[in-house]
């Protein structure tokens, strides 16, 4: 996209939003059919001039997690409608009548947050030194460990043995002997 394009575009995401914070206090004023009417004009002109995706399987995301999040209101007064805006900002708005509109940037910083965040959990539960990362009793002197790497990090592999001289041993933790 050239730097002329990406201006204008940007000139009308401000020019919509300068409208939506000016008519702020006539929303405040107005009835909920005039606010349903405010709404849907400013979408009118959105679709005019944001780039909006048109992709169905992005836009249903979406609806489905406003749809969780509308289920918990009180009061429903309008018909909730939420569109993504072709935009790599992280960023969402929201105007009058229940028109919501949040950036693609958005979505994809946060659904790649989530798969990190939970394909971490998985690769942590699926080791086999966090089923079990203590092997000894606590009141005893170790008699075996998991075997570490250079970084200090567990091979999966127990040692039948105590561990080495070059690494922290029971008798620097507790003061035990070697005969305990």
């Amino acid at each position: 996209m050239t730097s002329t394009r990406r201006a204008a575009r940007t000139r009308a995401v401000v020019a919509l939003l300068a409208a939506a914070v000016l008519w702020a206090p006539v929303v405040a004023a107005m009835g909920l059919k005039e606010e349903q009417g405010l709404g849907a004009r400013f979408a009118l002109e959105a679709r005019r001039r944001l780039p909006l995706v048109r992709e169905p399987v992005l836009s249903a995301y979406l609806r489905r997690i406003g749809e969780r999040i509308i289920a918990h209101l009180d009061a429903r007064e309008f018909d909730y409608r939420f569109y993504v805006v072709r935009e790599a900002t992280l960023n969402a708005f929201a105007v009058p009548g229940g028109y919501v509109y949040v950036h693609a940037g958005l979505i994809d910083a946060a659904y790649t947050l989530l798969w990190s965040i939970a394909g971490r959990q998985v690769s942590i539960m699926s080791n086999p030194f966090f089923d079990h990362p203590i092997l000894n009793s606590p009141y005893v002197c170790p008699r075996r460990h998991w075997e570490l790497d250079e970084a200090g990090q567990p091979t999966q592999r127990i040692i039948e043995q105590r561990r080495g001289r070059d690494t922290r041993t029971c008798q620097q933790v507790r003061g035990c002997s070697r005969e305990d």
